[in-house]
């Protein structure tokens, strides 16, 4: 088994994940799966495109359709067992806390991902890769590209844009200033666009050992809102505390994706 032309079950998995739950699932349906069944099942549904998808990329078997199909099943089984319990008395009481509904919820699913993953192996006697289908493996051939490589990255852009700026709101958002809070949306997704960029910067410099320039992306950065910062202590508080989160996202991410497993 060629390794240079496969890539890892788990990291397909979670990308696929994110791909469903964070970049599919539009606010509208983030919404209708607190208030109507109805709209766990269409999320679910549309949760699993980009795991049947997956089968145009990757060589296929029966034994891997049966392991998107589980993981499909399972996040949709999370998401079930997520909406009963916001109807049940006894756990409305967690559901009050998003941040750590979210969290559960988020962890619950990579568990399942890697259960199901370890499952696959075990059950096909092979080690746990996947192999592209001859045209793309040709292709990523040509541009001397390794598939390891390009699943993981992807997943590190992944996880750096929309999943960051969701769990910042979410665990942060307390911090914000009420001016912040006032500000238009326009205005809010030119901060989150600020955001995005700057942990793509950190994670590219953090990736070609360039420590010292991560303190170039953050000088520059409070040049642009120094005025709001000298005056302003609570604006002050919650932009470092932004700052801080953004710096730890994006190593935590490149450090565990490209050296966690």
């Amino acid at each position: 088994m060629d390794t240079g032309k496969g890539f890892l079950l788990i990291w397909v998995l979670v990308t696929l994940h994110v791909l469903g739950d964070f970049y599919l699932q539009t606010e509208k349906i983030a919404r209708n799966k607190k208030t109507s069944y109805r709209g766990v099942v269409v999320h679910s549904v549309q949760y699993g495109i980009p795991f049947i998808l997956a089968l145009i990329f990757i060589r296929f078997g029966a034994l891997l359709l049966l392991c998107l199909l589980l993981s499909v099943l399972a996040h949709f089984m999370v998401d079930s067992l997520k909406y009963w319990t916001a109807e049940n008395n006894f756990f409305k009481g967690y559901h009050k806390k998003p941040a750590v509904v979210f969290m559960a919820d988020q962890l619950l699913h990579i568990f399942l991902l890697l259960l199901i993953a370890l499952l696959y192996v075990k059950v096909s006697w092979q080690s746990p890769l996947l192999h592209l289908n001859k045209i793309w493996s040709d292709l990523l051939g040509m541009v001397n590209i390794n598939p390891v490589n390009a699943i993981k990255w992807l997943l590190v852009g992944l996880l750096i844009i929309k999943p960051a700026n969701i769990t910042f709101n979410l665990f942060f958002s307390a911090f914000k200033p009420e001016e912040e809070a006032e500000r238009n949306v326009k205005q809010q997704r030119t901060g989150a666009i600020i955001g995005t960029l700057e942990r793509i910067l950190i994670v590219f410099f953090i990736s070609i050992n360039q420590f010292s320039a991560l303190g170039f992306i953050l000088t520059a950065k409070s040049i642009a809102r120094y005025d709001a910062i000298a005056k302003d202590r609570a604006f002050a508080e919650y932009y470092l505390i932004g700052t801080l989160v953004s710096v730890v996202f994006s190593v935590a991410a490149y450090i565990l994706v490209f050296t966690g497993l």
